[in-house]
């Protein structure tokens, strides 16, 4: 473990994490390390609440823009790089701040990846011939026959890790859930302090219908319509990211633009009950979670204090 603890902000979308990790930034010389599976995408701005120019010009961000649109970044690769900025920050004197909604990059930053055995190729194989031939929703259907709390954690819109999630099952008999369990009595690779900022559901559904209209209204189809225009693919990566499909489908035409508010504001509300389900779950777990309300006059100041103090 590193001697110097660790400040990490978790929470659903749109709760407010990035403000208040600026903030405490600025208040206690640090850097800000983005645990988001889209801003490491370039170009991929607008729909991944990336920080602007300006944001970025007033604190240092690390772990966004690291891949093309049209690569795969992983998590491993996500936390390789976030290890090197910790690193980095650390050894020029500032406090790095870990900040973002994407659970299994935290988790791999605090306690590595799960240890899988690597399907044969011929269980690789058969997944994937049957997602092809029935689709991700009918395979998402089977996870969740088989291994309810994986299932739980995936939307059926995911299959890269359905298919994962039913290679595992279908090569060792054994779900995947139980295998991250296991996993989960590793000792953490970081001393840290998990700080969950989120408000009453009812704001938290308001400020993600009102964040999707005003991230339409600034541009966001407009910045699909670019990509796809530079060759990227319309189901690469990151544009089969949340809020993105949407997006994507009425740029080519198969959304109406009056429905696509609405569309995008549900995707993100179902996705943040997810995370909420997934972060709460660590208050009593191994990261020893501590909610505090994004809204609280005096958290910037209580979190710079956090971040000064050992570990629990």
């Amino acid at each position: 473990m590193t001697a110097a603890p660790l400040l990490v902000l978790v929470g659903p979308t749109a709760a407010g994490k990035s403000a208040v990790a600026l903030a405490v930034a600025e208040a206690v010389g640090g850097e800000i390390v983005s645990a988001d599976s889209v801003q490491v995408y370039r170009g991929v701005d607008l729909g991944s609440a990336k920080p602007t120019a300006a944001e970025q010009a007033r604190v240092r961000h690390h772990c966004i823009d690291l891949a093309d649109p049209t690569e795969q970044l992983d998590a491993a690769t996500w936390a390789a790089a976030a290890d090197a900025a910790i690193a980095d920050a650390r050894a020029r004197g500032r406090v790095p701040i870990v900040c973002g909604g994407t659970g299994l990059y935290v988790r791999a930053l605090l306690h590595g990846l799960t240890d899988l055995p690597d399907p044969p190729p011929d269980v690789r194989d058969a997944v994937r011939a049957d997602l092809a031939a029935r689709g991700p929703a009918a395979l998402h259907a089977e996870l969740a026959a088989v291994d309810p709390q994986a299932a739980a954690r995936v939307p059926p819109t995911d299959p890269q890790r359905i298919t994962r999630a039913l290679e595992v099952y279908r090569a060792t008999g054994r779900p995947l859930s139980a295998w991250q369990a296991d996993h989960g009595f590793r000792p953490r690779r970081y001393d840290a302090h998990v700080v969950g900022l989120w408000p009453d559901r009812d704001v938290l559904r308001a400020r993600i219908y009102a964040r999707a209209r005003a991230m339409l209204a600034s541009g966001w189809p407009d910045e699909v319509r670019a990509l796809l225009a530079r060759g990227v693919p319309p189901d690469a990566p990151p544009l089969r990211a949340l809020g993105y499909r949407e997006v994507v489908a009425h740029v080519l035409g198969h959304l109406p633009a009056a429905d696509l508010p609405d569309a995008v504001a549900r995707g993100h509300w179902q996705y943040a009950r997810r995370q909420l389900t997934w972060f709460r779950g660590i208050t009593t777990r191994e990261d020893a979670l501590v909610h505090h309300e994004p809204g609280a006059p005096d958290l910037v100041a209580r979190l710079s204090r956090t971040a000064s103090e050992p570990a629990p």
